[in-house]
C-alpha cells in the first residue's frame, strides 16, 4: 500500500488500484513482481528482462500518472525471486544464487 494506492503485481504488469474508488486507475506496464514499494520509491523487476530491477519515483503519491522510472539496476544474471529493505538499502536475491545489496541513488 502507498498512500491511497494498492499496488497489485503480476507477471506482466503492476496495478495501481485507488483504495477509495476500489478501481484500477492505472497498470504500469512492463513491470511485474516481486516488488516493494518503500520511502517514496517502487522496487520490481521488468516482465521481458527480469532479471533487472526498475526503481520507480513515487514521490507524488496522489497523481500514480505521474509515477516514472527513474533508475534500472543490472547485476544479477538470472530472475530476481526477492526483494527486501534492510537498514537503508535493497536486498535482492536472484535464481542465480547471489544477493546484491543497493543503495538509492536519491
Amino acid at each position: 500500500r502507498v498512500g491511497e494506492w494498492l499496488l497489485a503485481g503480476g507477471t506482466r504488469g503492476i496495478g495501481v488500484w485507488d483504495l477509495g474508488s476500489r478501481r484500477l486507475c492505472r497498470t504500469l506496464d512492463g513491470s511485474r513482481w516481486p516488488l516493494l514499494a518503500v520511502e517514496g520509491l517502487l522496487f520490481c523487476t521488468v516482465y521481458d528482462q527480469p532479471q533487472n530491477i526498475q526503481v520507480w519515483d513515487l514521490s507524488m503519491p496522489r497523481d500514480p500518472s505521474r509515477w516514472r522510472v527513474v533508475e534500472l539496476l543490472r547485476e544479477h544474471k538470472a530472475e530476481v525471486t526477492a526483494l527486501s529493505w534492510f537498514q537503508g538499502a535493497l536486498v535482492s536475491a536472484s535464481l542465480d544464487k547471489t544477493i546484491q545489496i543497493w543503495k538509492p541513488s536519491r
